[in-house]
């Protein structure tokens, strides 16, 4: 049924009847093959028959007319997509993933005529990897996930106090047994979420959320606080300051080390055009008590702790643009500071306390939709929100739960602009199997607010197509093996 496509398309044209063709795709452009062997993959999964690559079913042609990312298709006496490029192209086959229906052993699909192209390129999904260890299988079912829902993006939190789970050369000791992917795996990955046109944005968390450094590496990541040790002080006045969890930015080993790192995972993933790092949450006010950043900040002119993260936020983009990637930061740096970061960074905008929304906009800032309150999805039941909730949010508004947020007795709203990027789902703390289900309910509403940020989505609208659509994701998402 088209009214199952995800998210809803555009235009759709119904001319009388239905078509059936033998399971089958061909195209003439060998750019595309990768992302027909996709398709045929996930149509085996879910539909239970053979798909073979050949003539006499569907037809995949390239359509320059066309702009980056639409697609249209046609539907009459045979099924033709088209599109200007693989990324359009690999909307129109997971349109007919989400449409088809077999019959007799055959395709059957309405005949129309669909054109449709997304309003917002930033349609995301994150999970935290380094709280909770997922194994590999799981990285590839966000991927399908991701895929099937026409979620371009998938945001790894690799990075945390707990683990380091990319896999690294340089600094080996960071790695826990067995909780760590492997090269070849990263290597898997990638081209498994290439072929359906999934981005995978890695993260490395600094300067704060980062124990695991200090841990196994003090000499070059931890502050050396005057009077303590172990990463922990007591104050005369009898108040505890502990580093343990954020890098010493006034190291010139640190910042060595952090650049090597951010080389080596650039270098690991290649195709993606970001790199977050992190910058959220960070307890700086520890910086006061340790010897190298008291005397960097001297020699820098930086008055306070909170100048100081600003400053490490905005040399950490630095590396990233240097690297020739774009960055992405959580907004932990405050207004004040603002002009420490790289207006090229993109700014995730999730609480509305460390910086404002409507503050990242005026400072020129490119944002992407993070808000707590509806789209995160944590271990406590108590700070969650169903598929109802999402359905009356849109992607121009932000809340909060926290008394300390600005969006929480009063939702911050603001006007549609091309500054908002678009939207992401966020999984944290969880374990695979506490945020697969979650996932699936939240990812295909959100890139419906995405795809079509102007369109309002009704709860009838989203029962009616729930059940159809978390079938052939359940299908789709099967253990690997």
């Amino acid at each position: 049924m088209l009214e199952n496509i995800i998210p809803s398309p555009k235009k759709i044209q119904y001319a009388e009847g239905a078509l059936q063709i033998r399971p089958a795709i061909f195209t003439e452009n060998a750019a595309w093959s990768d992302l027909l062997n996709a398709f045929k993959t996930a149509f085996e999964k879910i539909y239970k028959i053979q798909m073979s690559i050949a003539e006499g079913g569907i037809t995949a042609h390239l359509d320059d007319g066309l702009k980056k990312g639409a697609y249209r298709i046609e539907c009459d006496d045979s099924l033709r997509l088209y599109a200007a490029d693989a990324e359009g192209m690999g909307y129109a086959l997971v349109s007919i993933l989400n449409a088809a229906e077999i019959k007799g052993g055959k395709i059957e699909l309405e005949k129309a005529i669909i054109k449709d192209y997304p309003d917002k390129d930033y349609r995301g999904l994150m999970v935290d990897l380094a709280r909770q260890w997922h194994p590999f299988r799981a990285l590839l079912t966000y991927v399908d996930i991701c895929y099937f829902t026409k979620t371009r993006y998938l945001h790894l939190h690799f990075i945390d106090d707990q683990r380091y789970t990319l896999p690294t050369k340089l600094f080996p000791n960071l790695l826990m047994e067995g909780e760590h992917y492997t090269f070849e795996q990263i290597d898997q990955l990638k081209a498994y979420a290439k072929a359906r046109g999934v981005i995978i944005i890695p993260e490395f968390e600094a300067p704060g959320h980062a124990a695991i450094f200090n841990d196994k590496y003090p000499e070059i990541f931890s502050n050396r606080l005057e009077g303590g040790e172990g990463g922990q002080l007591i104050t005369e006045e009898g108040a505890i300051v502990t580093a343990r969890n954020i890098i010493c930015p006034g190291r010139a080993e640190s910042w060595s080390a952090i650049e090597a790192l951010l080389k080596e995972i650039a270098e690991m993933f290649p195709d993606t055009p970001y790199i977050h790092i992190g910058a959220d949450e960070a307890n700086h006010k520890a910086w006061e008590y340790c010897t190298d950043c008291k005397k960097y900040m001297q020699e820098h002119g930086i008055a306070t702790t909170k100048e100081l993260l600003a400053e490490t936020c905005g040399r950490l983009a630095k590396i990233v643009l240097d690297l020739g990637r774009t960055p992405i930061i959580w907004e932990g740096f405050a207004k004040d500071f603002a002009h420490y970061i790289p207006k090229e960074t993109v700014v995730i905008s999730w609480e509305n306390h460390y910086n404002f929304t409507r503050d990242l906009l005026a400072d020129g800032f490119q944002i992407i939709n993070c808000s707590w309150q509806p789209l995160y999805i944590v271990a406590n039941p108590d700070h969650r929100w169903g598929p109802r909730h999402l359905i009356d949010w849109n992607i121009h508004r932000w809340e909060h739960w926290w008394e300390h947020s600005e969006a929480t007795l009063n939702p911050v709203c603001i006007e549609p602009t091309d500054q908002l990027l678009g939207a992401q789902v966020c999984a944290w703390e969880c374990t695979f199997e506490q945020d697969l289900t979650p996932i699936m309910e939240h990812l295909p509403v959100v890139a419906e607010h995405c795809w079509n940020n102007r369109r309002v989505l009704t709860w009838d609208e989203y029962i009616r197509r729930q059940r159809p659509t978390r079938q052939k994701l359940a299908w789709l998402v099967q253990s690997y093996e």
